[in-house]
């Protein structure tokens, strides 16, 4: 089926539950300047952690107001005894007992609790994988002075070169190995010392690279990790911030405005959130009046108009798309509902009243044409509609072959509503929720489960979803006959970006959990899933209701603006 992957959807899931656990207040330090940087990755990491002390980051963490309820004592005492940890302050004691140098515990209580700063890079599969710890040489000094000579003839710690920087400072390197298949790296110049995970990471591979490294440690000190992400001087005890491109897998497009999110934590008042954004985001104004009430997640997403022009031209190019995609009036909503599922969303997008009146009458012919070509999967061998249309291809376009043609989608229906017209097309697929043998077309079907994708455009209002049963309750909001989103919301939402209902999320996260789940043959694995993570769904859907008020800063952090309210639990 030609349609938006399961990716898609649980990207703008995740980024958006990542906000629900967060408290927040005004009075933001002013933003700093953008600083010109080398390209160089050891300038632009995905996420960094500033702390002023990192033994007490884990213990601190519970005081976040939905992690304090979901976390236990297990989360500390894994990060505080954990088996790659404890490895390394056996290496330390072992080194520090051997040579007579009385500093083991003394290096990991110092690293531990002195101010520092960790940057970490994602990999390809978009986990976060190597990281960086940078600290100040001061308080290391026995430690750093004692390398050479606590490498010669070890097992473990070895010297991996040595560099002379740009600026005439040396730059050495040493490698610490730490378990069989694992070793961490040290890089010693100036005022700092590194400890990293990668030995690219300083890897000079000619002069332009050993000119960004001089750079690195020459502009090192506090906050230096921090300085793509423009992040404020720390004035609390910890700070986490990650890029919006690491934090939407990759889909940075639905979310183009929003550069960096950030958590600060002061002791006396918690933990505080912000956002870094590029532009303004546009406010949902009635956007909200055209979805039905109850939703778990509501997201108002910016559109951009250009690529998405590009985009329909590369599915179905046609006189009538700039009209079209020029009438859009953004924000678009991404919704999901607790009786639906994870990956069957509601996308709505309104469209302005300006010169849509007679519009849709010569957009019918073209939006009917590529929800045809665009929507759909090849089912049974054997199944040749009726209608079949050898002048319409099929999903997915291109030229068939006679064989080809034996697969067809099954047909598209079209329907009237107010102001336009409602399209659909049954797909069968094994990760879709409908049974097979409530469909007429359950023989032609080649799964024994199928979607109802529907796509719609009626009252200046473009809908799109997998789930029937939500376009239904959408085209009920339109006819004023379901209860819209916007009744239940202060001032009609017309300035609320995002939404969540934490019992209705929680179902929805507990029917996908449960559906992922492997048959009854793995009862260890499903009884660790009822133990685990089941409870802790119980715990979300006894939190309130959030709202998240639009951004109103370009150029700035911002401070998150949240809006608890009553809703009542079925």
């Amino acid at each position: 089926m030609a349609f938006p992957s399961r990716r898609v959807w649980i990207a703008a899931l995740v980024l958006a539950v990542a906000w629900i656990a967060l408290s927040w207040r005004p009075g933001l330090p002013p933003t700093p300047p953008p600083v010109p940087l080398p390209q160089d990755r050891l300038f632009h990491p995905d996420v960094v952690i500033q702390s002023r002390a990192l033994s007490q980051l884990p213990r601190d963490l519970l005081a976040i107001p939905l992690l304090g309820d979901l976390l236990t004592e297990e989360f500390v005492f894994y990060y505080e005894r954990n088996e790659s940890r404890l490895t390394l302050e056996g290496a330390f004691r072992r080194l520090a007992y051997e040579r007579h140098l009385g500093v083991g515990d003394e290096i990991i209580a110092h690293v531990l609790d002195t101010p520092a700063e960790v940057a970490l890079w994602k990999n390809r599969d978009g986990k976060l994988k190597d990281y960086l710890l940078l600290l100040p040489k001061k308080g290391l000094l026995r430690f750093v002075e004692a390398l050479s000579w606590l490498a010669e003839g070890d097992s473990q710690l070895s010297r991996q070169g040595k560099l002379k920087l740009p600026n005439g400072d040396d730059l050495s390197l040493w490698r610490i190995r730490h378990t069989p298949r694992s070793s961490l790296y040290l890089a010693v110049s100036g005022e700092y010392l590194a400890v990293f995970t990668d030995p690219a990471l300083f890897d000079p591979r000619g002069g332009t690279r050993l000119a960004a490294i001089g750079q690195f440690f020459a502009s090192a000190g506090a906050g230096s990790l921090g300085v793509s992400m423009r992040l404020p001087p720390l004035s609390g005890r910890h700070r986490l911030a990650a890029r919006a491109s690491f934090l939407s897998f990759g889909y940075q497009h639905f979310f183009p405005s929003l550069e960096t999110f950030r958590i600060d934590f002061q002791p006396e008042t918690g933990w505080d959130t912000a956002v870094l954004a590029n532009a303004v985001t546009p406010l949902p104004g009635d956007l909200w009046e055209r979805l039905p009430a109850a939703p778990a997640l509501c997201v108002a997403l910016p559109v951009d108009k250009d690529r998405l022009l590009g985009y329909l031209r590369k599915l179905r190019d046609d006189p009538l798309l700039p009209g079209l995609v020029e009438n859009l009036r953004p924000p678009a909503a991404l919704c999901w509902y607790g009786d639906s599922r994870l990956h069957t969303p509601i996308a709505v997008l309104p469209l302005s009243k300006r010169r849509v009146a007679s519009a849709p009458v010569l957009w019918r012919p073209f939006l009917g044409s590529l929800f045809a070509q665009n929507i759909g999967t090849r089912e049974s061998p054997d199944y040749v509609p009726e209608d079949d249309d050898p002048s319409l291809p099929s999903a997915g376009g291109g030229e068939e072959s006679s064989a080809d043609r034996s697969r067809n989608p099954l047909p598209v229906t079209e329907d009237s509503c107010s102001g336009g017209w409602v399209w659909r097309r049954q797909v069968s697929s094994p990760h879709a929720p409908m049974d097979a043998r409530s469909s007429p077309h359950a023989e032609a079907m080649r799964s024994r489960r199928y979607f109802t994708v529907v796509f719609a455009l009626c009252q200046e209002t473009l809908i799109l979803t997998p789930d029937a049963t939500l376009a239904d309750r959408t085209l009920g909001v339109l006819r004023g006959s379901y209860p819209a989103l916007a009744d239940t919301l202060k001032g009609g939402g017309r300035e609320v970006s995002l939404t969540v209902v934490p019992h209705s999320l929680a179902e929805l996260l507990r029917k996908s959990l449960v559906d992922s789940l492997p048959a009854a043959s793995e009862p260890v694995f499903r009884a660790s899933v009822e133990k685990r993570f089941l409870p802790l769904l119980e715990k979300i859907a006894g939190l309130p209701a959030r709202d998240l008020e639009t951004p109103r800063q370009a150029g700035g952090w911002e401070p998150l603006s949240w809006r608890a309210r009553p809703v009542a639990r079925p």
